[in-house]
């Protein structure tokens, strides 16, 4: 990965699913909802959109 390399599909859509469960994880630690919802431009934008699709 660096510069000019394109990422392969696989990989994309292998990560983009596990950063998809980011609000359940953080549910297990214990934080509030208004925690959680603060976070969530962090993890939930166009580009998580589009490694999951």
């Amino acid at each position: 990965m660096g510069p000019g390399r394109s990422v392969p599909p696989t990989l994309m859509r292998a990560v983009g699913d596990v950063v998809a469960t980011w609000r359940e994880v953080a549910g297990q630690h214990a934080l509030t909802a208004n925690q959680i919802d603060r976070m969530a431009s962090a993890f939930e934008h166009e580009d998580l959109a589009q490694a999951t699709a």
